[in-house]
């Protein structure tokens, strides 16, 4: 089945330990998207990791290349993690969280991706972290209102591999409107009136992203 122009991402797997989920987390960040509207956030995240900005405040492409080599980055342009910071609606998200749970159902991998696209991304981070153990649907259908979402693809990671998942039954985690915002609206207005909405975008804390990137940098 082809995908959706928004397609969702929905995974679950088995729990890492927190120095995997540090692996992962940093190696699959894409640090050209390393942006916030949290002025004060975004200051620290640059000091820790040492990022080198332009004239605008943007990570130099120079910087972004030096960093991807040295903790040795996948190249992803749809199941990258953004768990340090993030500006998008449903603030930080990934399929790794830093507590090392394997899981997402909250937002869309990006724009018209394809199979192939999506199962060479999937090989590599495979790869890449062979103790991994999941399950990832591509689904189809999650539209505002999550009236008929169809699993597209299924996809199963283990020790290495990938396999495309012929028969498949049934979504992967919450997905109905009773466990899910059906609404842009629903997402944001209760937020506004929380004492945390000013630090929404933020994913970790100080310490542990100095912990990760040391551990990640320094090949531990």
């Amino acid at each position: 089945m082809e995908y959706d122009k928004w397609p969702r991402l929905l995974v679950e797997g088995e729990k890492v330990t927190e120095e995997q989920a540090n692996e992962i987390i940093i190696r699959t960040t894409e640090f050209g998207y390393l942006m916030s509207n949290d002025r004060e956030w975004k200051s620290q995240v640059f000091e820790i990791l040492g990022v080198e900005t332009d004239n605008h405040n943007y990570p130099r492409m120079r910087w972004i290349n030096e960093a991807r080599q040295k903790v040795r980055s996948l190249r992803l342009n749809y199941l990258y993690n953004s768990r340090i910071m993030s500006s998008n609606l449903v603030g930080p998200h990934g399929w790794c969280n830093w507590d090392g749970s394997i899981k997402t159902y909250n937002y869309n991998i990006g724009k018209w991706p394809s199979q192939s696209e999506v199962l060479c991304e999937l090989e590599e981070i495979a790869h890449a972290f062979p103790f991994l153990q999941m399950r990832v649907q591509i689904v189809n259908g999650f539209d505002q209102e999550y009236i008929d979402p169809q699993i597209a693809d299924e996809f199963r990671v283990w020790n290495g591999h990938v396999e495309l998942v012929e028969k498949h039954t049934d979504l992967i985690g919450p997905n109905t409107p009773s466990d899910m915002p059906a609404s842009t609206e629903e997402l944001v207005v209760p937020l506004i009136f929380r004492a945390e909405f000013t630090h929404r975008e933020r994913g970790v804390t100080p310490e542990r992203l100095k912990v990760a990137w040391k551990q990640v940098t320094s090949g531990v």
